[in-house]
């Protein structure tokens, strides 16, 4: 048995330096791809828009003031909301000077500073006015400019634009940043993306490979067994087989009750039903006592009441199932906290994204094609939250309790049709439920469709003579409706 588990491991280790030499590989077709798209930038025209940062400058008048319509004097606002406009050829400064003043205004003079080092007469200013009789523009000195406006109607706007020469304003690092990020182009954001992708996914192939390796290893033995490895409940079984809670889990646990004398399934016209048959808890695990419990309440969830209890009793469902695996030493960690951990960093990844991208969205210039680095980091945050709880890894006693589990799945799963001794014996009946909660049920279904079978004490049909699969579809329909509600009752902070 040692050997057989060892050749895995050497499996893995070697997968492991293939995958090495992968993201190797990766790391220098990103590195090259990269380089060669920032070296060989498109040229931009004149016109070209490289970036839009807000300035670290100090436009403010020295002499500003407005006279209104009835001759009186008004003191006017200082310049706000100055921000540069980065061409390929040259800076813009713009700023709105006159905005909405509410009433008439005869003339508004100001007299602007430029930022320092800054020479006025390589300066081009201009006014883009709105509702405004008569606009002038003028050099006052060697770093200051003087503008005017005559007869600004109370809606009328004035905005100010001065060109410089590029490169003429010294942006601060942030803005500098701002200007490199927004000129790069999309090809060399796609290709960030792409790379960023090709990490996440290679981790979790990796990560999944780890278990297939173990499972084909397992396989390849061919191996068959004929009876239950242990006496363990088919919710455990199904948890370690998949690694998560299903509704699988809870269909098999009460197929397992009513087969050991907790449980009723009554056809009715309208339906069957599921009652209990024995209410001693005594011989019960504490997840069953919770199914028994949850099965009092569901007829209520079904009609939109007690939803907050029937969450909290599906809570503490699933924790007693996996306190119960844990005990049972299968796993090398909890696999309920390693699905929180994975569900917590896709969480934090997507969120990350997300705001990423929004903000992208908002402060970067039409079209923000960094933002296919931010789509990158959402995707693969969704692609962990999602496939990421599937990665526990199983300890040593639990990889040789798989191999006796999957040989007991490849007997319920044959091909072969059952024996008369399985049909007298009522395998079908006292296996359903590991069936189920290994994923075979409808094979182990076929194996006895055409058949004699006879249905047990605790199932009522509604005529006398059902077959196998009347039987199973009549046990399937009710379990599954709600194993459905309590697995979609479980919150996110519980599994």
């Amino acid at each position: 048995m040692g050997q057989e588990h060892g050749q895995p491991g050497q499996s893995i280790w070697r997968d492991l330096h293939l995958d090495t030499a992968g993201l190797v590989f990766a790391l220098v077709v990103f590195a090259v791809s990269a380089g060669l798209l920032h070296l060989h930038k498109p040229a931009a025209s004149a016109d070209d828009l490289a970036g839009q940062a807000v300035a670290d400058v100090s436009v403010n008048p020295t002499a500003d003031f407005t006279i209104n319509a009835r001759g009186q004097l008004l003191k006017s606002a200082a310049a706000t909301g100055v921000r540069v406009h980065r061409y390929a050829n040259r800076d813009e400064l713009r700023f709105i000077w006159i905005n909405n003043p509410g009433e008439p205004l005869a003339a508004a003079i100001a007299v602007f500073h430029l930022p320092s080092g800054v020479a006025s007469n390589l300066a081009k200013p201009e006014l883009i006015t709105r509702a405004v009789y008569s606009k002038e523009t003028s050099v006052v000195d060697a770093q200051s400019l003087s503008f005017s406006a005559e007869g600004v109607d109370p809606v009328g706007t004035v905005t100010v634009v001065i060109t410089l020469p590029r490169g003429s304003i010294k942006l601060p690092m942030s803005a500098k940043l701002y200007d490199e990020l927004a000129g790069e182009p999309a090809l060399l954001w796609a290709d960030v993306g792409l790379f960023i992708l090709t990490i996440g996914v290679m981790m979790l192939i990796w990560l999944s490979r780890r278990r297939m390796v173990e499972w084909q290893a397992l396989r390849r033995a061919g191996a068959v067994q004929t009876t239950p490895p242990a006496a363990l409940p088919p919710a455990v079984v199904g948890v370690f087989i998949r690694q998560k809670f299903t509704s699988r889990e809870i269909i098999a646990t009460l197929i397992d009750l009513a087969e050991r004398g907790y449980l009723r399934f009554s056809e009715q016209p309208s339906g069957t039903t599921i009652v209990p048959r024995k209410l001693d808890p005594v011989g019960l695990y504490p997840h069953e006592r919770e199914v028994m419990q949850l099965l009092q309440s569901s007829d209520r969830l079904l009609k939109g009441l007690d939803r907050d209890v029937f969450e909290a009793e599906s809570g503490r469902l699933v924790i007693a199932i996996y306190r119960l695996v844990e005990r049972l030493g299968i796993f090398a960690r909890s696999p309920r906290w390693t699905h929180l951990r994975w569900r917590t960093g896709g969480a934090l990844i997507t969120l990350g994204g997300a705001v990423g991208l929004l903000f992208t969205l908002r402060l970067f210039p039409d079209p923000p094609y960094i933002a296919l680095f931010w789509l990158a980091v959402t995707l693969i945050g969704i692609i962990i939250f999602r496939l990421g709880s599937g990665y526990t890894a199983y300890s040593e006693t639990g990889r040789g309790a798989l191999g006796a589990w999957l040989a007991f799945g490849r007997y319920l799963a044959s091909p072969q049709p059952a024996t008369l001794d399985e049909v007298s014996y009522g395998s079908f009946v006292h296996f359903l439920a590991y069936a189920v909660a290994l994923g075979v049920d409808e094979a182990w279904l076929q194996r006895f469709r055409d058949l004699p079978f006879q249905s047990p004490d605790w199932y009522t049909p509604l005529q006398p003579g059902v077959t196998a699969e009347q039987f199973y579809q009549g046990l399937i329909r009710p379990a599954a409706t709600i194993g459905a509600a309590i697995s979609q009752s479980v919150l996110p902070t519980v599994d």
